[in-house]
């Protein structure tokens, strides 16, 4: 039995698989942060023991997950977990995107999710490696982004209407000197800002309008600078922020001459396929 692991930093997407790759039990948690966050260990709730004793395989696909020794600890309790385990595989949760949308042509994949990441790639070979800079440095277009600029025409009363404005401080009870101090504060800071980009769904159309066109733009723009003849490819995503605004984020990218082929929410499907096809 297998079960696939798609964890990003606000949602985990676990799915349980019989021998014939049919889907027996779906699942979500909190999402995890394998660069920030400790003590990694899978809620396994939805499943019997029975169905514990006959995983055989786990395959994670996640972010921060660079490091040798966050694997080999990741496997060892794993191992824990599952007595029966007896093949692991974990990769980037770009990988997993780059794997569900394979191709033998030359492609843009990426996530658009809390963070943001893309990469030149064919089949499953990098041709061009874009460094992501994390949420620190980069992530344009990421929920992460959207709810900073949020935050910012909030506290700084930059909303194109003062409907905008109280519509905040209504939804989230946070005067502006509040939410500053709730933001540096977090825990996770990256995480918690990207929540505020649920705000796009109470907000006047306006303002949605102009937030996700300026993010988007910054990430079309990035594209452009990071991949040499960019507009010639095709750029397919997964992401909850890909996903849920591929209007907006389709006619953005039109402006600047790219394409967008493929929108997901998750990888799951794809990948579920691939491992059948190739069994």
């Amino acid at each position: 039995m297998l079960i696939i692991l798609d964890i990003g930093s606000t949602k985990l997407k676990a799915v349980y698989l019989d021998k014939d790759y049919a889907i027996v039990k779906m699942w979500t948690d909190k999402g995890y942060n394998f660069k920030h966050d400790s003590g990694f260990k899978l809620k396994l709730d939805q499943l019997s023991s029975e169905q514990i004793n006959t995983v055989q395989v786990v395959k994670i696909f996640a972010a921060g997950l660079s490091e040798e020794s966050k694997k080999e600890d990741i496997h060892t309790i794993l191992k824990s977990q599952f007595p029966s385990l007896n093949d692991f595989e974990i990769a980037s949760d770009l990988q997993a995107a780059i794997q569900s949308f394979y191709s033998d042509q030359d492609q843009i994949v990426g996530i658009i999710g809390t963070g943001s990441h893309f990469n030149l790639v064919n089949k499953e070979e990098t041709l061009t490696n874009v460094v992501s800079g994390g949420y620190l440095l980069s992530d344009e277009g990421s929920g992460y982004d959207i709810g900073k600029t949020i935050c910012r025409k909030y506290i700084h009363r930059d909303f194109l209407t003062k409907e905008d404005h109280y519509a905040f401080l209504m939804s989230y009870q946070l005067p502006p000197e509040k939410l500053v101090t709730a933001i540096y504060e977090s825990k996770q800071p990256k995480t918690f800002l990207a929540s505020f980009a649920e705000f796009l769904h109470i907000c006047t159309p306006q303002t949605k309008q102009q937030i996700l066109h300026d993010c988007f733009l910054k990430l079309a723009k990035k594209i452009i600078r990071s991949i040499p003849n960019a507009k010639q490819y095709k750029c397919n995503f997964v992401g909850s922020i890909a996903y849920h605004f591929k209007e907006e984020l389709i006619e953005v990218f039109k402006t600047k001459g790219l394409s967008i082929d493929k929108i997901e929410i998750s990888p799951i499907k794809d990948l579920i396929a691939k491992y059948k096809t190739n069994d």
